[in-house]
């Protein structure tokens, strides 16, 4: 009895789909140490521009 290969199309892995959490990271600690408290710059804020770059990056067609 043979079972089907479901993994036929092999996925690299896409460096890019780091972006947003880099995105995060340096608008958050930029903002920060320009203000010069962590707590002037809101969490929700920087979250909320890397969910946009991450819905804006493009998905690649296989």
């Amino acid at each position: 009895m043979s079972f089907p290969n479901y993994n036929t199309s092999e996925r690299t892995p896409n460096p890019w789909a780091l972006l947003p959490l880099g995105v995060f990271f340096v608008l958050y600690f930029f903002v920060s140490i320009v203000a010069g408290d962590f707590y002037k710059m809101p969490i929700s804020v920087a979250f909320i521009i890397a969910s946009v770059v991450a819905v804006g990056i493009p998905k690649e067609e296989n």
